[in-house]
């Protein structure tokens, strides 16, 4: 893959931040939950993390490269982490709760390909 400009990257990276706020603006109350701040980094396995003891979340940069949709998945995905940190049943659940067809977008991000690599599940 060609790389990007730096000011491609900047502008990216500027919208990636904006969106994942705006995001966060909408879930945080509405799942009653609270990130304590984020970082966009340049991830190659994964789309998000969430460190369970801080509250603080990780996003991917190559988030600002797919649909909407799908950042709008890893950053309820995250939240949902504050709530339940493994994949059991009562996170798919939250899931479900706050992103109807959670499951399918999870299936359909995963099979994204970027940077020649493919990253493994959002975790």
């Amino acid at each position: 893959e060609q790389q990007e400009s730096p000011s491609m990257e900047r502008q990216r990276r500027a919208f990636l931040q904006e969106d994942i706020e705006n995001l966060l603006q909408k879930y945080e109350p509405i799942m009653n939950v609270k990130a304590n701040g984020f970082t966009i980094r340049k991830m190659t396995t994964r789309w998000g993390s969430c460190n369970i003891k801080t509250h603080h979340l990780n996003f991917s940069y190559e988030l600002s490269k797919v649909p909407y949709r799908y950042r709008e998945y890893v950053v309820v995905h995250e939240l949902s982490h504050i709530l339940e940190p493994s994949h059991n049943e009562h996170f798919w659940n939250i899931m479900e709760t706050y992103l109807p067809g959670a499951k399918q977008l999870r299936k359909e991000l995963n099979q994204h390909e970027y940077n020649a690599k493919r990253p493994g599940d959002a975790s």
